[in-house]
């Protein structure tokens, strides 16, 4: 595979990176040198310093307009030496630092965006043991305040996550603490009125919680901890499922679109699956069964991303491995090896950026094939047939009318027999039994009942309005109308 292009050089080794939806990548180095940089036109790269080695940095989500004048491409949120915050504004053409935030007396270890009232916030994690809610504007801090009952170094914070205003804090004694960021009781919105909740606190993991995962609008919050498992934590801190398999501690955790991928210290991974029926109001997954086993790792794997291609993931020694996950078994396809302090996946699913020893590096992820079965080959997709064009249908006919109850003189000389018209008038010598027909009145109820035999008519024909046996009629028993009293018969 050819080398992928450099985008960036730094002097020391990259410490931290990230990117958002935009195609805007910053990095951080060893030696306080930050650098933002478009993925997708590749323009110059605006560089910046701090003071100390960058820990860690966080680009906001949406564009903010933070000190005034033209807008700006968004903000970048900054922590760096012993505690250090800095938020920059990013310019069209360069970057300004808006704000410097000091409140954490050691190292900050985590730190994401989030909003409180229309207003951008910062929130921080450091491993003095605190977490702190820092205004984006006007670098106003408050801080969320509990009586640790483990003394420094064992509570630190190690890993945190934003939901809808909930805070979820991951420690290194194995405690996992859900905050809400709301307001006073009858208080009016607004900065001076936040008043953080303590919601829930328990004891996660034998050991430390090393990673949190959660998607946005999500009723569950997914904890990776030293003991190797991963539990599934309601947004109120019940434990809903505890999810078993790695031998030792994880290593990586990612979370997308409801499903999990996880990697450990016993160099695999592992790809959980929602659970059928397990979808709650919101619908999203409450509980996971595992899927997948990728047991082929060098060596422990320490990024892990789900993408459009397959999964992503690095492991300790650099190696690149792209993986179909959807074949049966999966399998890996190679992209390179680095020597990897810091990784992040683009917002487009066709590039992976990596720190190699100093070189911003932009990876194109191969597409992967539709997944094949290994019991029978593909077979070529056959053209679709092409189909005539159908015909026009004909309108429909309509019926014939019915004909009245009297026929003509003459009788039809297909039918074989006569037909059982109203009485005939006038015989005919050649034909008995077509003679014209009169009108005959009738009484509105009959005085006689009268049987028929089959026999044939002869001279006199068939005096009744329904049809008998003789006369291909479906009733034997018909009436007889009384006649007038001159009425004569026919000879």
């Amino acid at each position: 595979m050819n080398d992928p292009p450099v985008l960036t050089q730094f002097a020391t080794a990259i410490s931290a990176i990230d990117s958002n939806l935009d195609g805007l990548v910053a990095c951080g180095a060893a030696d306080g040198s930050c650098v933002l940089v478009s993925a997708q036109t590749h323009t110059t790269p605006m560089r910046f310093s701090v003071s100390g080695p960058v820990t860690v940095l966080r680009l906001s989500p949406t564009r903010l307009l933070l000190t005034g004048g033209a807008p700006a491409r968004g903000a970048l949120a900054v922590a760096s030496g012993a505690g250090a915050l800095s938020i920059w504004e990013i310019c069209p053409t360069s970057v300004r630092c808006s704000r410097r935030l000091f409140g954490h007396n050691c190292s900050v270890s985590c730190m994401e965006w989030t909003s409180f009232s229309g207003i951008p916030v910062v929130v921080s994690g450091s491993h003095d043991g605190t977490v702190r809610v820092w205004h984006a504007l006007s670098g106003a801090c408050v801080q969320l305040r509990l009586d640790s009952p483990l003394p420094p170094p064992r509570s630190r914070v190690l890993c945190l996550t934003v939901l809808d205003g909930l805070v979820a804090v991951g420690y290194s004694c194995g405690k996992l603490r859900h905050w809400r960021l709301g307001r006073a009781y009858g208080s009016s919105l607004g900065w001076d009125n936040l008043r953080p909740n303590l919601v829930c606190e328990a004891s996660a993991h034998t050991g430390s919680t090393l990673f949190i995962a959660a998607e946005a609008n999500t009723s569950s919050v997914v904890t990776g901890g030293e003991d190797g498992n991963l539990c599934v934590w309601s947004l109120d801190g019940a434990l809903l499922q505890t999810l078993r398999g790695h031998r030792e501690a994880v290593s990586c955790l990612h979370m997308c679109c409801g499903a999990l991928a996880s990697g450990s210290r016993d160099s695999t991974l592992r790809v959980w699956s929602p659970r059928s029926g397990s979808a709650s109001q919101s619908k999203f997954p409450t509980s996971f069964d595992c899927t997948a086993v990728l047991g082929a790792c060098s060596s422990p794997p320490t990024y892990v991303s789900f993408t459009a291609a397959g999964l992503l993931s690095v492991s300790e020694d650099g190696q690149i491995r792209l993986w179909a996950i959807a074949n049966s078994p999966p399998t890996s396809t190679a992209l390179g090896s680095v020597v990897s302090l810091g990784v992040a996946t683009l917002a487009c699913p066709t590039a992976l950026l990596t720190g190699a020893d100093g070189a911003l590096r932009m990876w194109m992820l191969p597409a992967l094939p539709p997944p094949l079965d290994p019991l029978e080959p593909p077979l070529p997709t056959p053209a679709p047939p092409l189909e005539p064009p159908l015909p026009t249908p004909a309108p429909p006919l309509e019926p014939p009318l019915l004909e009245p109850p009297h026929k003509s003189a003459t009788t039809d000389p297909i039918e074989p027999k006569p037909s059982p018209p109203a009485v005939q008038t006038e015989p005919s010598a050649a034909q008995p039994c077509a003679q014209p027909q009169a009108t005959v009145v009738q009484d509105p109820e009959p005085t006689a009942q009268t049987v028929c035999t089959g026999a044939p008519h002869k001279k006199q024909g068939c005096q009744t309005h329904q049809r008998c046996q003789c006369c291909e009629g479906p009733s034997p028993h018909v009436s007889q109308p009384k006649p007038r009293r001159k009425f004569k018969p026919w000879r």
